[in-house]
């Protein structure tokens, strides 16, 4: 859920950004009756601020975008540090029942990660601790750092 809502802002983002692009130089055609064409119309997001403060978003793309990725870290950090799945144990011989009162195993991601260590598959070990356990939480972060960050701190590239 967390990932569609991300998905849906920056759809929203990306068409706000080509509108009002579009809209600014169809604007400027309208009015000037000999533009410039040596100099292109600088595009919405053409600015020193970053896309946090950018006058071009409507506010609730701005604030949005950032609430549903500290949501998702939430819902990560919730996932990752409960237990996924039990297994438990129920014997029944007729009329008798016996119920284990606790699950046999239980799986989790710091379990899984540190059984596979104790049983010396590295490789894997280290492929679901950072995959799972680490790129996640990267992502989301360097995903609110770009939306806060001013555009003079990346190459033009970009």
């Amino acid at each position: 859920i967390g990932h569609a809502v991300i998905a849906v802002f920056a759809v929203c983002v990306a068409v706000a950004a080509m509108g009002l692009g579009w809209t600014e130089r169809r604007v400027a055609r309208a009015t000037d009756p000999e533009p410039d064409e040596a100099a292109p119309p600088p595009g919405p997001m053409a600015s020193d601020c970053s896309l946090v403060r950018h006058p071009a978003l409507p506010w609730y793309v701005r604030y949005g975008l950032p609430l549903a990725v500290c949501v998702n870290i939430i819902l990560f950090l919730s996932s990752n540090t409960n237990v996924g799945a039990s297994v438990g144990l129920q014997v029944q011989v007729g009329h008798w029942a016996y119920k284990v009162p606790q699950g046999l195993f239980d799986f989790a991601l710091g379990n899984t990660v540190s059984q596979m260590w104790q049983a010396r598959v590295y490789p894997l070990s280290l492929l679901i601790a950072v995959f799972s356990g680490m790129w996640p939480y990267v992502k989301l972060v360097l995903m609110l750092f770009i939306w806060c960050a001013p555009p003079a701190l990346f190459p033009d590239a970009w």
